[in-house]
Order: structure tokens, then C-alpha cells, then sequence
């Protein structure tokens, strides 16, 4: 049974790992502005700037490789499987299909107001379209602490409540949080102490030493923050064009979402949108080929009562649609999804376990008979060669 045991871990931990190599994140690039002391020893270069952001943009799209890059070099715990797997040249994109890319510029508090956030409906030449950085350098402060507080408050509005945030500082922070007024002090303080983000992987400049390339992956999925400070909403000045997006469920027509509950809720967000926006969710029923259509206003959810059967779901507003979705509604004698594969692999690899023990107790119980067999034959052997001795005497008295 302990082999039985193991080999479904195995299969299980083989299985969530495909599932997580696979998934894809929105990505929010910050990049240092403030330019160096007067009579700075180790000055950072335009050159080197721009290296930094390619360099970045080689990790992004897992394109590195160690010939084009040689300035950037690991520092400090290197915890990411997905980043070492790039810098192998044996890893996937961050990015994908319906992920959001961000470009914030930071430094003084005022330039992280000239960030650009979009949608990537096409990869990679969307992220290619949407990756780009007309920033002069010449800001006197640095607000790093203060941007990344503010990237997380816009992806926190907006339900973008996983991504990667990589950091591209030369300057060390401004220390003086006087000129932060009370609100900016609690979206710092309310992100630094209510998300979940760990520093997945750092690199370092081999010659401007402080130059560094910092990547956290950040989950505020299960937090509820941002209570007190101010909300950074996206103008239609700061994207391209408005960007509506299914947050759940997510799932495509090979693919799809399944559940068993035939209640199920359906949550969006959409970036830019009007300040009382005016939403049509669309249900089609892939199997009756019925859609059905509902008219929401002001609210980015609707939560659905849906016979078993698959639909393609999508939203729409005016100036954008979301990608469609696919879900499974499955009925009370059907199972799917990775429920049913993991169920088929117990099943099969308990059936050949049992199989084998079963066939050697009954090879063994069978020697145990004809053990029993040959003792009793031993036994019987003598008593019978007297009785028959027996009987011939008395025939012949």
C-alpha cells in the first residue's frame, strides 16, 4: 500500500506542476527615472538603462540568453523554479494571452502618475505593441516603496489579484516621508503589511553596483486591503482603450471550467471604463445553441442558476468585449475535470495493486492446501494398509 500511495502523490505532484508551469500572469514593470549624484563614482548610463529594460523584457518573454546579457548576474536567494528555468533557456513566458502589462515610471511622486496599463489580447505582439518607455531620467527623488504601493492599489481596484511586479532602481529610496501626505502613507503602510509578496529572484549590474533588476510575485487575492487610502483609478489618458476582461470563471473550449453546482457566479473587470458603466453578460448554451442575455449596471458580477450542459460566456460594454470563457455544468451522475482524472488513476493503480495481492494470496492459500494435502495423505496411508489387512484376514478366517 505504500507504493500504492506514493505513486499517486507522484502523478499528483506531476500534474499541479504542468498546471502551474503553464499559468500566466499579468506583469507590472517599474522603472527608475531619478538620475545620479553629482560626482557619482559609478554613474548609470543611458546604455545601461536601456540594457536594463531589455534585459527585463528577455526574462518577461523567456528570450534570455547569457551572451546578450552578460553585465546581469544573480544576487541574494534565488527562489523562482519559473525564473531559473529561463535563465536556462528552458522556461515560458510570464505573460500571456488576457494578462495586463503595466509600464510605471517612478522617482519623484508625481511621475508615477504617467503609467500606461493595458490588455494583451495578442501574444507576443501585443506585449511588444504596449512594452515601451518615452521616460527621460532626470527626476531628484526616488519613490520606489511609494510606486509599488500604488501599482498594487490600482490592481487591487481593478481585481488584477495576481501578478509579477519587477523593479528596475538605480537610486537608493528617499527617506523623507514628509513629503508623502497621510493618505500615500497608508496605501504604503496598508500594502506593505496586507499583501502577499515574496522576492522570487534579483539581479545586479556588474559595474554600477547599485543597478539592480528586482522580480516579487505578488497574490492579494485573499486580502482585503486598501481600506483607508486613497483608490488609483485608470483614466482612459493612462491605456490605449478600455480593456474588459473575465476575472471567473476561466476556462477555454478545450478546457473548460467545470463545477458540479449548477449556482455559479461570474466576476469582471474592465480598465478605463465610464464611471457607471452599463454591462451585457451573454450566456450561450452550446447544446440548446439558446443564449440568454442579462443587463447589468454599475456592478462588474452577476451570479447565474444553470442546468447542466457547457456554455461560452462573455461580457461586453460600450468600446469593449471580453475574451469568452467556457464552463461545464455537470450533472449529479457525471464527473470531470481533474476529479475525474485523478479518480481514473486511484481506480487503476488500486485495481493492479489489488489485482497483484490478490493473485499472490491465492497462490498462496493453494500451497497451503496442497501442503495440507500431502500431510493428510502421509497420515491416512497406514491406517488404510491395516484396515485393508484386516478385512483379507477375516475373509479368509
Amino acid at each position: 500500500m505504500r507504493t500504492l500511495y506514493l505513486s499517486i502523490g507522484i502523478i499528483i505532484l506531476c500534474l499541479s506542476n504542468m498546471y502551474s508551469q503553464s499559468k500566466t500572469q499579468s506583469v507590472f514593470v517599474m522603472v527608475d527615472l531619478s538620475k545620479n549624484v553629482q560626482g557619482d563614482s559609478s554613474p548609470i548610463t543611458l546604455s545601461q538603462r536601456q540594457d536594463a529594460i531589455d534585459f527585463t523584457k528577455s526574462i518577461i518573454t523567456a528570450s534570455y540568453t547569457s551572451n546578450k546579457f552578460p553585465n546581469w548576474k544573480k544576487t541574494g536567494v534565488f527562489t523562482s523554479s519559473e525564473i531559473e528555468a529561463i535563465i536556462k533557456g528552458k522556461g515560458k513566458p510570464l505573460i500571456g494571452v488576457d494578462d495586463f502589462l503595466m509600464v510605471m515610471p517612478f522617482g519623484e511622486i508625481s511621475s508615477t502618475n504617467k503609467f500606461q496599463i493595458n490588455l494583451i489580447s495578442n501574444y507576443p505582439s501585443g506585449f511588444n505593441k504596449y512594452y515601451r518607455f518615452p521616460f527621460v531620467y532626470n527626476d531628484s527623488d526616488t519613490w520606489g516603496d511609494y510606486a509599488e504601493a500604488k501599482v498594487c492599489n490600482i490592481a487591487y481596484n481593478n481585481q488584477i489579484l495576481e501578478y509579477y511586479i519587477i523593479r528596475i532602481q538605480g537610486m537608493a529610496d528617499d527617506p523623507n516621508s514628509m513629503l508623502l501626505d497621510k493618505e500615500d502613507l497608508s496605501m504604503v503602510d496598508e500594502y506593505e503589511t496586507g499583501s502577499v509578496g515574496e522576492v522570487v529572484a534579483r539581479f545586479k549590474h556588474t559595474t554600477a553596483s547599485r543597478f539592480t533588476v528586482t522580480i516579487k510575485k505578488i497574490d492579494i487575492s485573499k486580502i482585503d486591503i486598501f481600506k483607508n487610502g486613497k483608490k488609483v483609478f485608470v483614466k482612459p489618458t493612462n491605456t490605449d482603450k478600455k480593456s474588459l476582461r473575465i476575472i471567473s470563471p476561466k476556462g477555454n473550449r478545450k478546457t473548460p471550467f467545470t463545477m458540479t453546482s449548477s449556482s455559479i457566479r461570474v466576476s469582471w473587470t474592465c480598465i478605463a471604463c465610464d464611471s457607471l458603466p452599463k454591462y451585457t453578460l451573454r450566456v450561450n448554451n452550446l447544446k440548446t445553441k439558446k443564449t440568454k442575455t442579462y443587463s447589468i449596471k454599475s456592478k462588474t458580477f452577476q451570479s447565474l442558476k444553470l442546468e447542466p450542459a457547457t456554455y461560452k460566456i462573455n461580457v461586453s460594454t460600450k468600446g469593449a468585449n471580453s475574451k469568452a470563457q467556457y464552463i461545464t455544468i455537470e450533472g449529479e451522475d457525471e464527473e470531470g475535470g481533474f476529479g475525474v482524472i485523478l479518480l481514473l488513476l486511484i481506480l487503476g493503480l488500486g485495481g493492479y495493486f489489488g489485482y497483484k495481492y490478490l493473485i499472490a494470496g491465492r497462490k498462496e492459500n493453494t500451497n497451503v492446501e496442497r501442503s495440507d494435502w500431502a500431510e493428510q495423505e502421509k497420515k491416512s496411508s497406514p491406517s488404510n494398509t491395516d484396515n485393508t489387512t484386516n478385512t483379507e484376514q477375516g475373509e479368509d478366517w
